[in-house]
């Protein structure tokens, strides 16, 4: 049972993480979105003489992008944790190696 748990238990962190940054990705298409939509106002706003309801309109689209972009950023992070993760994986894996190599050869000379 415990070996199973130690394969599962990784891949179960994969997948919630692999969900987590999904929810940001649709967030910030969300985002996105909400900014063209008032960046759209904020044009009719233009064109009929409303500078007012074009102002709100322009800085409504400019904190959607805003959001967008920490949201990005939080989903760069991600990505980035993983290569990190995964270099220090690696990492450790050739330290492991080195050691092994140290043992034997410690091994070799004491015979």
């Amino acid at each position: 049972m415990e070996d199973r748990e130690l394969v599962l238990d990784p891949s179960l962190d994969e997948v919630q993480g692999d969900l987590a940054k999904a929810r940001l990705v649709n967030q910030k298409e969300r985002s996105l979105k909400r900014a063209e939509d008032w960046y759209r106002t904020a044009e009719m706003a233009v064109e009929e003489g409303d500078d007012e309801r074009a102002k709100e309109a322009w800085s409504l689209r400019q904190s959607a992008l805003q959001e967008a972009t920490g949201l990005q950023n939080q989903i760069d992070a991600m990505t980035g944790n993983v290569e990190d993760v995964e270099e220090l994986f690696e990492s450790v894996k050739a330290l492991e190696a080195r050691v092994g190599r140290g043992l034997q050869e410690e091994r070799s000379t004491d015979m």
